[in-house]
């Protein structure tokens, strides 16, 4: 199987950049007659234990089972990507028109530093069609499934006074809330909403970040707000819309928001039975070409905040997640159509939630500045579903079946050394369970998974001043 290329034009705009200077802080705001390329990267490796894992993935962009999954099988150690920030190059510019208004773009791209491949979701769960579940490698259904861009490709507009408008590929709201106000921002190692996804997708993890979308934000004094559309499409299935509010001041945080998808698509791996076989078969698919997929309308609902005092940061969130039957679904959300990545839907299931399934998740957590180079991290997860169960089971709170009410806890602690600017040192630890509902099929219930590791950022920035 070859291997994907890393992005060449990102690599050819980092050489042919003249004289760039390393930028060991934040880049101080463009004067208004200056325009500016940023190359911007981080890589971050480190060696993981799992008690119950699974082998790792090069397409997986959480590279191996940190939290407890159904393949969660014998122990595991090794190398492992993405403990504290997924791997990434990107480049960014800013060009200012006036005063006022400002044109902008990014382009960023993330891979796994262990193969060199672009994250791909997608892909990881084609390998482990037809494969037993204690044979597969770490998978799991993403937002990033192979793209050249695979975390952002946008441009647009920002005003002083308008506020900023975007269009393209990127983070919706959500997910840009989630990243703020979970006390690990979105770790794959050491946090259960940055691992599992679905929570920062509003119910799916395919919506972390939104292709076809336009995005506007803006903010009156400590007041901000925004506004999200994402058009339906081949790819991304219906239409999808998320709303956000939120206030600053002295030192404490909040936003509220809420997303809305129509015909909402979670991709998954084909069992290795005879029946799915046979599906395949009829459809001329086959398990190297083909995955199965669940579609349902997702709405969700959620409450985070932030305060900060002294050497203290302390962190909270809510979110409620209602997966609904959809009405009806698009004409190119249907077996043999291709979807996210170019994967053809090989099985379309849109009959999960007749009963209406309520997913909520809460979190707590703080961190702490022992001192200017050590910060101490640590947080608690809780999931808990109803049971929206319809058959002989309804009303269930076992593990007879995934529709049965069930619960997901989790608590992680982290200790990051900061060398300098651009290098950080850290080791923690992840121990998630599930029971009930959200043990249906699992190999093992729960996963003590431990990582140290270092990242290793840079940014390399050019100015130019405008030509009169």
């Amino acid at each position: 199987m070859s291997r994907t290329p890393l992005p060449v034009a990102l690599l050819a705009a980092a050489l042919n950049s003249p004289a760039p200077a390393i930028a060991l802080a934040d880049e101080p705001a463009s004067p208004p007659s200056w325009q500016s390329i940023t190359l911007y990267g981080v890589v971050d490796i480190g060696v993981a234990y799992q008690s119950h894992g699974a082998n790792a993935s090069d397409y997986f962009a959480q590279g191996v089972g940190f939290g407890v999954s159904k393949n969660s099988g014998s122990a595991v150690t090794g190398l492992a990507p993405n403990g504290l920030s997924q791997t990434r190059l990107g480049v960014k510019g800013t060009h200012a028109f006036s005063e006022d208004l400002s044109g902008l773009f990014t382009l960023e791209t993330r891979f796994s530093p262990l193969s060199g491949e672009i994250a791909n979701g997608p892909h990881s769960l084609l390998q482990n069609n037809g494969v037993a579940l204690a044979a597969q490698s770490a998978n799991g259904d993403s937002s990033q499934a192979g793209q050249l861009f695979s975390a952002a490709a946008w441009a647009g507009v920002s005003s002083k006074r308008f506020g900023t408008l975007t269009l393209g590929r990127q983070n919706g709201l959500l997910y840009d809330n989630v990243l703020a106000y979970d006390p690990l921002a979105g770790s794959y190692a050491f946090s259960l909403i940055g691992f599992s996804s679905s929570a920062a997708g509003g119910g799916y993890s395919e919506y972390n970040r939104l292709n076809n979308s336009a995005r506007y934000v803006s903010g009156l004094g400590p007041v901000r707000f925004g506004a999200q559309y994402q058009a339906s499409g081949q790819e991304v299935g219906g239409q999808g819309y998320q709303f956000n509010i939120g206030a600053s001041h002295a030192g404490l945080s909040a936003d509220l928001t809420y997303t809305n998808k129509r015909d909402a698509i979670s991709l998954g791996s084909w069992s290795p039975t005879t029946a799915q076989l046979t599906v395949l078969q009829r459809q001329g698919l086959t398990l190297a070409n083909s995955l199965a997929a669940d579609v349902a309308d997702t709405r969700s609902v959620s409450l985070m905040a932030r305060s900060e005092w002294d050497d203290w940061t302390v962190f909270g969130g809510y979110e409620a997640i209602v997966y609904s039957t959809p009405d009806s679904t698009l004409p190119y959300v249907a077996v043999g159509a291709s979807t996210i990545g170019g994967y053809a839907i090989g099985s379309l299931n849109t009959t999960s939630f007749a009963k209406a399934k309520v997913l909520g998740v809460s979190w707590a957590g703080a961190k702490y500045a022992l001192t200017q180079e050590i910060a101490l991290m640590g947080a608690v997860y809780h999931y808990r579903q109803n049971s929206y169960a319809t058959d002989r089971s309804a009303d269930c709170s076992s593990s007879i079946s995934a529709a049965c009410s069930g619960i997901e806890n989790a608590f992680s602690l982290v200790a990051d050394y900061r060398y300098d600017d651009n290098i950080d040192f850290y080791g923690g630890v992840l121990h998630s369970r599930v029971e009930d509902g959200l043990s249906a099929g699992y190999l093992n219930t729960s996963v003590l998974s431990v990582m140290s590791g270092v990242r290793i950022a840079f940014r390399a920035s050019h100015q130019s001043r405008r030509k009169s």
